[in-house]
């Protein structure tokens, strides 16, 4: 092609309008003809390096996101951009699986499928999904169609070798994490991190009766070192399942099912129950009794009901500096008086206020010597004057305590409390939990600061309100 000869009034028109941009419209043309494509073209951007065409062309691509969200019935389908970049020709195909989306932690195929929503359309009804995808939507979501898709992407060689250097995965679908760990050789070796987020109710959504295979499949796994795994509670696909001994951090959702207690080199175990069956009503079913000794953070979130369970079997961790309790029993509280634990961080959430007279008899016990960062919470329902006061006395009685974080009710007056601290406390966070007529946030953080005068160091202090109120902001 002579680059010199008349050139058609449409290609002119077009170089006008798309003149600011370094791109050889006809050196395109050229790659699409099959042309030789070692013509001179200094403007060409297939002349800048590697490094910077990846920067320009990550501009043409929807926005990451770690959740996606499915918009109902999108009105027009057209080709995703990933797609158009990558069938511009050879060099473009090879930078488009080097983009730096792929090696996002929350990536998932499905955004490889967005459907653009025009912005006459955007502005009836589709506003929100606009500005928050710029104005790209989803198609109907079917795990199946999208594993389909992820096994004839990944086809193409190059793309496959580029993935196989991932250490970190984001599995909303049992069967894109199928499609992945059949068509990726090295991604069982090379994953360090993977976050399996198979709720129901979750975008995508599959079928319970679907999990086989799913078992001996994280066994795989077997340079992993972080694992977050949500279920659902009732999802009766996952009876039980097996995990690889190589974890050092765990997020799981009903810890019963799976071998936590034959795991010895967790360091950081965090665990939420829904629900425990006869016979699992025991600790050591659902904590990493194996990791006792290299365990520096527990956190145990109870969702359900347990009228019996005893917590002797925490005095194992030795090496524990962090504990977090969410709504437990209420025999966690009976144990704290003789447990022989030494935390320096312990952050506990309580249900009901008949806890809270549980808790204000124990805040002397051994066990409260050595926590330097204290959070409290109370889930639901009002605190009474006659149960709050007195808690928040015991609280000053904390020697070692250096932070504090209370979401509780206050009064102005009660504020001239914390002149009581025996300890040196750097920071006060205080969210008000008051139901009805809450004091102003400045009101209680100027009261908190005064009753600190005396000293010779200030705290920190932030006040916020729990609950919203008419004028005010949470």
């Amino acid at each position: 092609m002579n680059l010199t000869e008349p050139r058609p009034l449409c290609l002119v028109i077009f170089h006008i309008v798309a003149g600011p941009f370094p791109f050889s419209i006809h050196y395109m043309m050229m790659l699409s003809n099959n042309e030789p494509s070692d013509v001179d073209l200094p403007y060409s951007i297939l002349l800048l390096p590697t490094e910077l065409l990846i920067d320009i062309l990550s501009f043409l691509l929807p926005p990451i996101c770690g959740q996606l969200s499915q918009p109902p019935n999108p009105p027009l389908e057209a080709v995703p951009p990933y797609q158009t970049v990558r069938h511009v020709c050879k060099t473009f195909r090879t930078i488009a699986d080097q983009l730096p989306f792929w090696y996002e932690r929350e990536f998932q195929f499905e955004i490889l499928r967005f459907r653009r929503i025009p912005p006459l359309i955007a502005g009836f009804g589709f506003s929100y999904f606009s500005q928050r995808f710029s104005l790209y939507s989803y198609e109907p979501y079917h795990s199946s169609k999208t594993a389909s898709f992820v096994d004839v992407l990944l086809q193409d060689a190059h793309l496959v070798e580029c993935l196989g250097r991932k250490k970190a995965w984001a599995f909303y679908s049992k069967e894109v994490f199928g499609a992945i760990s059949r068509n990726i050789p090295g991604v069982h070796n090379n994953t360090e991190w993977l976050h399996l987020d198979w709720r129901d109710g979750v975008t995508p959504r599959w079928s319970p009766g679907s999990s086989a295979g799913i078992k001996g499949r994280l066994t795989c796994f077997t340079n992993l070192g972080y694992l977050q795994l949500q279920t659902d509670s009732d999802y009766a696909g996952f009876s039980s399942y097996a995990l690889p001994n190589s974890l050092r951090i765990l997020r799981v959702d009903e810890p019963w099912r799976c071998n936590v207690h034959e795991l010895d080199n967790l360091q950081d175990f965090s665990a939420r129950i829904f629900s425990l069956p006869r016979g699992r009503i025991n600790l050591r079913y659902i904590i990493p009794m194996l990791s006792a000794s290299k365990l520096t953070s527990l956190t145990l979130d109870f969702s359900c009901t347990i009228n019996e369970m005893r917590f002797d079997a925490l005095d194992a961790f030795t090496s524990l500096d962090t504990l977090i309790i969410r709504l437990p029993p209420l025999p966690f509280i009976a144990y704290l008086p003789r447990s022989r634990l030494s935390v320096s961080k312990f952050l506990l959430t309580l249900q009901s206020v008949d806890e809270c007279r549980e808790l204000t008899a124990t805040l002397s016990a051994p066990f409260f010597r050595s926590v330097k960062h204290f959070a409290f919470e109370v889930k639901e329902g009002q605190i009474e004057p006659q149960i709050t006061f007195p808690l928040i006395a015991a609280f000053t009685r904390l020697s070692e305590l250096e932070e504090i974080e209370l979401s509780l009710p206050i009064q102005i007056e009660w504020c001239r409390l914390v002149r009581n601290f025996t300890s040196s406390v750097r920071r006060i966070r205080w969210e008000i939990a008051n139901l009805q007529d809450p004091p102003e946030p400045t009101e209680v953080q100027d009261a908190l600061l005064r009753a600190f005068e005396h000293r010779d160091r200030t705290p920190v202090v932030d006040v916020s309100l729990k609950y919203e109120t008419r004028g005010s902001t949470t």
